[in-house]
């Protein structure tokens, strides 16, 4: 129950412990009784917005998995937390005018991309918010616009003139990690050490098996944040609730993850990779290629220019109302086993970051399956906690599957 779990988590998020208690009691009642005939013609269908949330209106046929989503990207694009809109543990009401006004900019919005661009998505909310609840509505002095323009064309990327071709940057980077020989013969990967998130830090393990097995495990005050793709399909599981499903665009990104030997098949999965201005990333030059795929947003990497290493990638997941970005930065390569491994691992949302520092990697170790298997249920510790659950207080924000 993907649209309870979240509801779950902003109950949490505000120290509503008893209420997030109360709701997962209920959910578990429910999953014990048998409410619909698994044969029937509606068992595992996926629900719309309004089969599992209360009073959707604008959002009627989208999606229950997509709903969040769209929520994150309007709260990103006004720069915004959900309590700018919503009654804290009454998130149906409509007693927020910035709800109301919400509803009438969505419908806007939709009506501008229908009547003027065919139906294609080319206004967001973002094209006027750009990450402010109310946006400028006043030019900005001649002056200062001078002033802007002259920063911008002197940080801006310099036209390049002598860019390598994408094959050729490629074998580049698959020789700075280590050469072919030395990835292929990586077979599953431990990492341990720290991840902060949220002004908290948690020990963390990160687990790749091939073929295409990952897990992130938060240990957690309250107990461990379970993050895992089975080579199929993506869940995340946290004390005291319900398994839920990953969004997809998540579950998309743990599978490239989840491939130990991903730069050797970069090719296979983006069959057209083309190289773009090349940006500054930390004071480093950086090569940058643009992934595409069909049916998937664009994905972007970026190389340092003098030791051809990962730098960043940049992501985009799909919303009714745009595409949320997610960006991952790799830093402090150590050896491990003659392949180059970054040991800090930096994600960015608009609203989120989390940063984990590797204490120690090993490859070629054997992984115990049970860390990939689907838990029916994730028991809290017996002793009650009133420390905001970490999912709560970042959403799915802060998975690590983005990389």
């Amino acid at each position: 129950m993907p649209a309870a779990s979240t509801l779950i988590g902003l109950y949490e998020k505000h120290g509503k412990a008893v209420e997030a208690a109360e709701l997962s009691g209920k959910i578990r009642a429910a999953m014990n009784s048998p409410t619909e005939d698994e044969h029937s013609p509606n068992a595992g269908r996926p629900k719309n917005s309004e089969e599992d949330f209360k009073n959707i209106q604008v959002f009627q046929g989208v999606l229950s998995e997509q709903l969040i989503p769209a929520m994150e990207f309007m709260a990103a694009s006004l720069g915004v937390e959900c309590s700018y809109c919503h009654v804290e543990d009454h998130f149906e009401k409509d007693d927020k005018k910035a709800k109301q006004k919400a509803r009438e900019m969505i419908r806007l919005v939709t009506a501008l991309n229908a009547t003027e661009f065919a139906g294609r998505r080319e206004i967001t909310c973002y094209s006027c918010h750009r990450g402010s609840a109310d946006p400028a509505d006043t030019p900005a002095l001649e002056s200062d616009m001078r002033l802007d323009a002259s920063v911008a064309a002197a940080e801006g990327p310099k036209l390049p003139t002598n860019l390598p071709p994408a094959s050729r940057l490629l074998d580049s980077y698959v020789k700075a990690l280590g050469g072919a020989t030395a990835l292929q013969k990586i077979s599953s990967r431990v990492g341990s050490g720290v991840i902060r998130f949220d002004g908290k830090s948690a020990a963390v393990e990160v687990l790749v098996q091939t073929p295409n097995k990952w897990a992130l495990i938060r240990h957690l005050p309250e107990g461990d944040n379970l993050q895992v793709f089975d080579g199929r399909t993506g869940w995340i599981a946290l004390p005291g609730r319900p398994v839920r499903a990953m969004h997809r665009s998540d579950s998309e990104a743990a599978q490239l993850d989840a491939d130990l030997q991903f730069p050797l098949h970069i090719q296979d999965v983006f069959p057209e990779l083309r190289l773009e201005y090349p940006e500054i990333i930390g004071g480093h030059e950086a090569y940058v290629l643009l992934g595409v795929r069909d049916g998937h947003p664009a994905v972007k990497f970026y190389f340092d220019e003098q030791s051809h290493l990962p730098l960043r990638v940049i992501r985009y997941s799909e919303s009714p109302l745009g595409f949320n970005t997610s960006r991952i930065d790799y830093a402090d390569y150590r050896d491990v086993d003659g392949v180059q491994v970054p040991f800090r691992v930096v994600l960015t949302r608009p609203q989120s970051s989390a940063t984990i520092q590797f204490e120690e990697i090993v490859h070629n170790v054997q992984i115990d399956p049970a860390k990939f298997a689907k838990p029916p249920f994730v028991r809290a510790p017996a002793k009650p906690t009133t420390t905001p659950h970490a999912e709560g207080a970042s959403g799915h924000r802060a998975t690590i599957s983005e990389r």
